[in-house]
């Protein structure tokens, strides 16, 4: 009855983690012709990958199903001689990888939230030293811009142009440019801490519920 069960184990959980990238590989595509068909493709083709979710996800699947994998096997080794049955052997394991999933999904959607939190307030404050850059030191800000626009392919003189037309806006209107082309910061999205979080507990929870299925 082991052999059989550990032949299973062996079998069908490779089996669910290949149906599970099958299925995403199979969203993914069909999304991806859906824009494809969209009347502007130069704007819907293009998928936001640095607002945190994807890391996040790739993160969550990857720790759920290594977890539970090793948590799972963990207790079915521990009580493999001193379970009466194969059902009490069952229930010892789908509980635990329950409460595995449960717990390493919380854990890992709190990890995801207050670490986006963190970055959010540093860039944040990255935004706030050059906005007082820009006023303190607006000479040497205006050298900095140019030298990134030249090193961009851009002309002297059209690099002299776009710094004259944006200080003639103010500095709030400077700052957004300045912030993308010198920091590498985009100031109207610096991640969403709650995007991160969910879309941490659910492929956590997908990828923790796979070792447990055979079960």
């Amino acid at each position: 009855m082991e052999s059989d069960l550990e032949m299973d184990a062996g079998v069908i959980v490779p089996s669910c983690g290949a149906a599970f990238f099958i299925v995403v590989v199979f969203i993914v595509r069909w999304l991806r012709d859906v824009r494809k068909r969209s009347k502007e493709p130069w704007v819907t083709e293009h998928i936001r990958v640095d607002d945190g979710g994807l890391r996040a996800a790739v993160f969550g699947f990857s720790d759920g199903v290594v977890s539970n994998v090793c948590l799972i096997l963990g207790v079915y080794i521990s009580i493999r001689e001193d379970a009466k049955d194969a059902i009490e052997q069952t229930k010892s394991v789908v509980v635990t990888g329950l409460a595995g999933l449960l717990a390493g999904a919380c854990s890992m959607a709190c990890g995801e939230w207050i670490s986006m939190v963190v970055q959010k307030q540093g860039l944040e404050t990255e935004l706030q030293t050059e906005r007082r850059h820009l006023g303190s030191y607006a000479k040497q800000e205006k050298e900095l811009l140019k030298s990134v626009l030249l090193n961009h392919g851009m002309s002297d003189q059209t690099a002299e142009a776009v710094i004259k037309d944006l200080s003639s806006k103010g500095i709030e209107k400077m700052l957004p440019f300045h912030a993308q082309m010198v920091l590498g910061i985009d100031s109207e999205d610096l991640g969403s801490p709650w995007k991160s979080a969910l879309s941490s507990f659910v492929c956590f929870a997908v990828g923790a519920i796979t070792p447990v299925v055979p079960w």
